[in-house]
């Protein structure tokens, strides 16, 4: 699967589109995200830009002006601009991954899966207590990405790769495609990434209106 046809599952996982037109649209689900103004993603020397739907062709037009890479580093120049409309603009930055195909479930050890509502949740439990769990904050019939947590005093210990394993091993025998995503700055988030091998796929820097 390329990468702007990878960008466009995530999306829909957000309950957000690219239309004909290369915009970003909202599509009808039960748990809508917020439409970024702007989607910036950077794949190796690759870059696609997505505007939300709404901004104006004038803004569209003069921040197309910049190279790819300015749109995606420069942030507070391209923040000021679509300020000019939206104030409150800020912009971060997110780290997607895929999971290597056919995960090996034994390398998630003793996670139990729990019922929570319509959610499965994978849990490590000791002495009655869930000390590291994951489950899909987002999910439909193509892919899913994960939220994971660990209780502070049963961190460093692996629990976390081995319920973000269970989940993603869940996912991949429904033939769902698991997304692993964190923000820039999340080193513990990016340890776990760097631990389990994931594949980097794309990063993303988000323009948002506050």
């Amino acid at each position: 699967m390329d990468v702007e046809r990878l960008i466009q599952v995530q999306l829909m996982l957000e309950c957000i589109k690219i239309n004909e037109d290369g915009f970003l649209e909202r599509i009808p689900c039960s748990n809508p995200d917020d439409i970024g103004l702007l989607q910036v993603y950077r794949s190796g020397s690759d870059y696609f830009a997505y505007f939300r739907a709404d901004i104006s062709a004038d803004v569209v037009k003069q921040i197309r002006s910049f190279s790819p890479e300015t749109v995606f580093n420069d942030r507070s120049r391209v923040e000021r601009i679509l300020a000019e409309a939206f104030p409150s603009t800020t912009a971060k930055a997110f780290h997607t991954y895929l999971f290597p195909p056919n995960l090996n479930r034994e390398r998630a050890g003793g996670v139990v899966v729990m019922e929570k509502g319509e959610q499965r949740v994978f849990a490590i439990v000791q002495d009655g207590r869930i000390v590291s769990s994951c489950w899909s904050v987002r999910e439909n019939a193509q892919a899913g990405e994960c939220y994971v947590f660990t209780e502070p005093e049963y961190r460093r210990r692996g629990y976390a790769r081995q319920t973000v394993i269970a989940w993603a091993h869940s996912l991949q025998t429904l033939g769902k495609l698991p997304f692993y995503s964190h923000e820039e700055n999340n080193w513990a988030s990016q340890a776990v990434a760097k631990k389990l091998r994931l594949i980097p796929c794309f990063e993303v820097v988000s323009y948002n209106h506050e």
